[in-house]
């Protein structure tokens, strides 16, 4: 399974992971279609109806621009209230 995602001294080609460390949805998606066959041999066939959540994005989007997230997430909506002495 790592042949698509390797060189021939097994280090990942450039662009399988996202940050040097956690893999890219590419990537997940080849190991995911090099799994498919294994599976299929050793639990059988997929069932007629899937009922499995729909996937739900990107999940490293948010790291691409922290800065919204963190804007996202402030407090700034909501106003405080100070009291002044």
């Amino acid at each position: 399974m790592a042949a698509e995602r390797t060189d021939q001294d097994g280090r990942l080609y450039d662009g399988m992971t996202v940050d040097g460390l956690h893999l890219s949805p590419n990537s997940y998606q080849l190991w995911a279609d090099a799994l498919k066959p294994i599976l299929t041999e050793r639990l059988g066939s997929p069932a007629d109806e899937d009922h499995a959540p729909p996937p739900i994005g990107d999940p490293s989007a948010a790291l691409k621009r922290p800065w919204e997230t963190l804007l996202n997430n402030s407090c700034h909506h909501s106003p405080i209230a100070v009291k002044r002495a």
